[in-house]
């Protein structure tokens, strides 16, 4: 999460002048969970939910993750700058652990700025970062993990260099780069590498002009589609404590309308500023009906400025988390669901049949398809 994005996001529309000056943003990297069908084809909506933690580094941090909020975890998303490719440590890790990619590719600088000469969507429209692009998505496909690539997320927002609203770009311009960079994605890796359109859940600022919808691709153009929002709480300026369903349910239905598409919250989470964030986690929960499309839900799992959005060890909003995970989440590739035990009567005079060993974690077994 960036500095900048976040402020600009918890202030209501009224008062969206009132930003913070642009501050140095890292590349993020989020671990996903429970989303054995992140990147199946598009399809019907499925009985489990891809659910999943986002953390600034998985590399050090896996263990720990996974001791916090249960082993079903087997995504791993990064940003990646124009230009540059895979950090090979993540793919050692991802490989390691049979995990799926999500890349989210970033055409700027690498700051926060928004601003960037240089990198505008009619850059990006222009081929001058084709090279690049082709070469990442190659790499996604020759690392033999599925993968997904999420092209210029939130467009629909202020706080990046290809935004609709900044950079001396339009919501047109950035249609026409997005179905661009798409078709390099497509063509370097034949379609192995899936597309996945993800706005802010609202447009800012709120005009006509700026509508979500005039950000919308095609639906030949994306496999998935998804959004990103945010409950801060009472947080100053912010508005009042919003559940999931008001945060997501308005934008869900506008996406949906554009085209049906399975459908993912890219990025969400909730401090405990004026109210019940292990509650707000269950609520997660209980967006399948609202939202049949519904795949899956990605935590924001970081310390902020504006509030604590973690899970931690201990608290009552990891226990919330690994409920909902375990009552929900769509079963990991090479990780076998527990079968209820059973008492067997042994009838006298005759041996007790052996069991057989169950299968080892990560050997070959039958994958519960989400």
């Amino acid at each position: 999460m960036r500095g900048n994005r976040l402020l600009t996001e918890a202030i209501p529309p009224n008062l969206q002048d009132m930003r913070t000056p642009p501050v140095p943003k890292h590349r993020r990297f989020a671990v996903f969970g429970a989303s054995a069908c992140l990147l199946a084809a598009a399809g019907p909506a499925s009985a489990c939910l891809d659910l999943g933690v986002y953390q600034d580094d998985p590399v050090p941090n896996f263990s720990q993750l996974t001791a916090n909020v249960g082993p079903a975890v087997n995504t791993v998303s990064v940003y990646i700058t124009a230009g540059t490719g895979l950090d090979p440590k993540l793919v050692a890790l991802a490989q390691k652990r049979k995990l799926k990619l999500l890349v989210t590719w970033a055409p700027d600088n690498g700051t926060e700025t928004r601003d960037q000469p240089g990198f505008t969507n009619a850059d990006v429209t222009a081929g001058k970062f084709d090279k690049s692009l082709g070469d990442l998505a190659t790499q996604m496909a020759q690392t033999g993990l599925p993968g997904t690539m999420r092209i210029m997320p939130e467009g629909n927002a202020p706080w990046y260099a290809w935004s609709g609203n900044v950079n001396g770009n339009t919501p047109a311009s950035y249609v026409t780069a997005f179905q661009h960079a798409a078709l390099v994605v497509k063509k370097a890796t034949r379609g192995k590498v899936k597309i996945l359109w993800a706005p802010y859940v609202r447009s800012i600022p709120e005009t006509a002009e700026n509508a979500l919808e005039k950000y919308y691709p095609g639906v030949k153009w994306i496999d998935f589609a998804g959004a990103s929002g945010h409950n801060f709480g009472a947080v100053p300026a912010s508005s009042a404590w919003k559940d999931p369903a008001e945060t997501f349910t308005k934008a869900y239905q506008q996406i949906q309308a554009l085209g049906a598409k399975p459908f993912y919250i890219t990025e969400t989470g909730s401090t405990g500023n004026g109210g019940d964030k292990a509650g707000w986690i269950a609520g997660l929960g209980k967006l399948g009906t609202a939202m049949p499309q519904l795949k899956g839900a990605i935590w924001y799992d970081q310390l902020d400025p504006l509030g604590d959005f973690r899970v931690r060890s201990g608290s009552p909003e990891t226990l919330a988390f690994r409920t909902l995970v375990k009552a929900q989440g769509c079963r990991p590739a090479g990780l076998v669901k527990p079968k209820p035990k059973t008492k067997k009567t042994v009838k006298k005079g005759k041996k007790p049949i052996a069991k057989k060993a169950a299968p080892k974690l990560g050997a070959a077994v039958t994958k519960k398809e989400g």
